[in-house]
């Protein structure tokens, strides 16, 4: 276990580490408030399990994009956010049918993900807008726009 973890200390700093071949989220208890998500890399040759990692500084792992498309809310903060779609991106789709299970990501010629969709529940707080339908717009015309009642 040691090991594993000298992999992912960089310079005495520690990461909360996300590993989504093992599906696991591996806290330290101490260093940066950031997340460290660890990816297969694939090459002409062979898969590396640990190939590559995205650091997520602290604001970042805490968005909404981190915490649904990347971990897929492991922490569950958003219980009213249902994945209803997940389209494999096509390398990682022909991987899959080699029998090799290397997660939903993969970095090939640059990071591969899958598509996802969600379903949202609805909220009484939150205000249906009409303008967010609408295929054009003015840059910045949502920035003083209420969203919640």
């Amino acid at each position: 276990m040691e090991k594993i973890k000298r992999a992912y200390e960089i310079g005495k700093i520690e990461f909360t580490v996300l590993s989504l071949i093992c599906n696991s989220l591996r806290k330290f208890e101490n260093g940066l408030d950031a997340v460290f998500f660890v990816l297969p890399k694939l090459n002409t040759q062979n898969i590396n399990n640990l190939g590559t990692g995205l650091y997520l500084s602290p604001k970042t792992s805490q968005s909404l994009f981190a915490q649904l498309y990347l971990m897929n809310d492991i922490l569950e903060n958003y219980k009213k956010i249902k994945l209803v779609h997940s389209e494999d991106d096509q390398v990682v789709k022909s991987l899959k049918m080699q029998g090799l299970d290397i997660g939903e990501f993969v970095y090939y010629q640059g990071f591969r993900g899958p598509i996802k969709i969600w379903e949202i529940q609805e909220n009484e707080k939150i205000i249906a807008r009409e303008e967010f339908l609408r295929p054009t717009g003015e840059y910045a015309e949502f920035d003083d726009l209420e969203f919640v009642k």
